[in-house]
């Protein structure tokens, strides 16, 4: 039996943990302002054809959600829409709102097949994945997210933008395309600069030596793409931990002067049974073009989820980090 799950959104959304955490015996139920965000599946049963795994048809996981810096009552919502039990989903959802959160406008990107994608727009694959919004400073909506197939090692990093509040969305932007059976690219953040409207960034890992996951040959380096003036440069790589080394979770952001700071997970012996990370960050002084060697702030020492009733082990975000600026204090905080 499949289990349904609906993405909702408290008004207020900032609040929503102290209310949770305020909850038990306390007269104000929190979830009596919940409103629902999302709806039924837009995408057709079948849609990309025999597949192996499950599909939760109708359920949504991953949420990114945004806030407009020239309307906080302006918020876009993006999600995979349709998981599979293996990976991935039919396709991204998006959603947005113009009232604070109260009512939103449901939308569907062309991130895969199920969604639109094409053949001749280099759009046209199995699965989507690790949605992530931003929202420029001039209301321009930024998304981008990872498609892949799941009978082919074709994979690719697209990006979309929406001139509308997130109502429609272009035809999406590849950043990245590989078919190397050896090669994936992963976990895909992008921000927008504050400080210019031109400017969004771009980051995740590009894993290599997949096909010999247990020998110390593979990497996993950075990669970086930005808008100039809102058209994308060429993607490259920004830091390259080295052999049985990768990067995971890499997330930017953006100083007041300007000043890029890209944190991300370090983890290395990756083939082995006990490999070791760390969260790191490195700087970009220039927007972009040049990055500093990377700095360690902590080990990352997790143990896991599990759940309670069979103690089997969770796949979750445990050790992604999330990175903010105190918009209000000097530039270097």
């Amino acid at each position: 039996m499949q289990r349904r799950v609906q993405i909702v959104v408290r008004l207020g959304v900032l609040g929503l943990a102290a209310a949770v955490s305020g909850c038990g015996d306390n007269i104000y139920d929190p979830f009596t302002s919940l409103v629902r965000v999302s709806g039924h599946s837009p995408f057709d049963p079948g849609c990309i054809g025999t597949q192996r795994g499950m599909n939760f048809a109708g359920v949504e996981v991953e949420p990114s959600v945004a806030v407009d810096p020239t309307n906080p009552a302006h918020l876009v919502g993006v999600w995979q829409q349709d998981r599979w039990s293996n990976g991935g989903s039919n396709g991204i959802g998006a959603a947005a709102s113009f009232g604070g959160g109260a009512t939103w406008k449901p939308s569907t990107l062309r991130f895969g097949r199920c969604g639109g994608g094409s053949a001749a727009s280099g759009t046209d694959y199995d699965r989507a994945t690790d949605p992530w919004v931003t929202i420029a400073a001039d209301g321009t909506v930024f998304l981008v997210a990872l498609v892949f197939d799941s009978t082919s090692p074709r994979n690719a990093m697209l990006a979309s933008r929406s001139t509308d509040g997130g109502v429609t969305w272009s035809d999406p932007a590849v950043l990245r395309a590989d078919s190397d059976p050896d090669v994936f690219n992963d976990k895909d953040t992008i921000t927008a600069d504050a400080t210019d409207p031109g400017r969004v960034y771009a980051v995740w890992d590009r894993l290599t030596g997949q096909s010999q996951p247990t020998r110390p040959i593979g990497t996993g380096p950075t990669w970086f793409a930005r808008t100039t003036a809102g058209v994308w440069e060429p993607a490259r790589p920004i830091f390259d931990p080295g052999v049985d080394a990768q990067t995971i979770g890499n997330v930017i952001g953006v100083l007041p002067d300007g000043t890029l700071i890209n944190a991300f997970d370090l983890i290395t012996m990756v083939s082995s049974t006990a490999p070791v990370t760390m969260l790191a960050v490195i700087r970009s002084p220039d927007r972009g073009l040049t990055w500093s060697a990377p700095v360690v702030i902590a080990p990352m020492r997790g143990v896991g989820i599990q759940d309670p009733n069979n103690h089997v082990f969770i796949r979750s975000g445990l050790d992604l980090p999330e990175i903010a600026v105190d918009r209000t204090r000097p530039p270097t905080r």
